[in-house]
């Protein structure tokens, strides 16, 4: 199995169980508003922070997350300084997500790597050469590559990702986020990565959106989840709903934990 390379990831990997991602977008609702939002959801406890780098085509993103997309300061928001000024608010791992025209293709993602800025890449439309490429590339970095299934892979293909990444974004359906229309059928994925690969480290993603999913997440067996569209829609409402929102969630992390 490959191992984690970046310190503060390896702390998801010692903690077992029950851990939060949450997404949030870079400049989001504005440059201002994302850093006080940080450090809030730093205080809070908030084990990762999944960053959006802006997109002007953010096509595998719902209709919630698109739109924030379109309205961020998109030259500030994917500037070197500004995610300094993130990294500097908080010892969280932050892991960027973003499209590999707008990241990878560009080559943003070298300078991001070697000033340090993240703990992890979550680049969602790469090809699997190019994605094993790009984590044996940053590795020597101290940043770590995250890996991709869903319920629509194969055994075969299913065991080629769970055996190159440690850290496993386990989609709980194939679709866009925020879709709350689609049928999950994530059982025998997550069965297959606990018996197969039960040292690896799979979270939950797409439809994690209230206290119940998160907790048949952590039930299901997923060691953590990523809550994307409905902290985007919080923020949308207010800062303070997106607080109380975190508040409540965390209550079901807490109590898995005690349990």
């Amino acid at each position: 199995m490959y191992s984690l390379k970046s310190i503060r990831n390896k702390t998801l990997e010692k903690k077992g169980s029950s851990f939060l991602v949450g997404y949030l977008l870079s400049g989001y609702k504005s440059c201002e508003d994302l850093l006080d939002v940080i450090k809030n959801l730093d205080s809070e406890g908030l084990d990762v922070f999944e960053l959006g780098f802006p997109s002007d085509n953010p096509y595998a993103d719902g209709k919630v997350i698109a739109a924030a997309h379109n309205k961020v300061n998109s030259e500030r928001a994917r500037s070197l300084e500004y995610w300094a000024k993130i990294r500097r608010i908080t010892d969280r791992p932050i892991w960027v997500m973003a499209y590999c025209k707008d990241f990878i293709d560009t080559g943003i993602y070298k300078d991001f790597v070697k000033e340090s800025l993240v703990d992890g890449l979550v680049i969602p439309d790469l090809d699997d050469n190019k994605r094993l490429a790009l984590r044996d590339e940053v590795s020597s970095s101290n940043v770590d590559v995250i890996g991709f299934v869903n319920p629509g892979m194969e055994d075969s293909i299913l065991d080629r990702e769970l055996s190159n990444y440690s850290l496993i974004y386990e989609q709980l359906y194939v679709g866009q986020t925020g879709d709350t229309h689609k049928k999950e059928d994530f059982h025998h994925m997550i069965e297959y990565t606990l018996e197969k690969h039960p040292n690896t480290v799979p979270f939950a993603g797409f439809g994690i959106n209230s206290k119940q999913t998160l907790c048949n997440a952590y039930e299901n067996g997923f060691k953590g989840a990523v809550v994307g569209t409905e902290l985007i829609k919080r923020l949308n409402n207010s800062k303070e709903e997106l607080y109380a929102f975190i508040k409540e969630v965390q209550g079901v992390k807490n109590m898995k934990e005690r349990n």
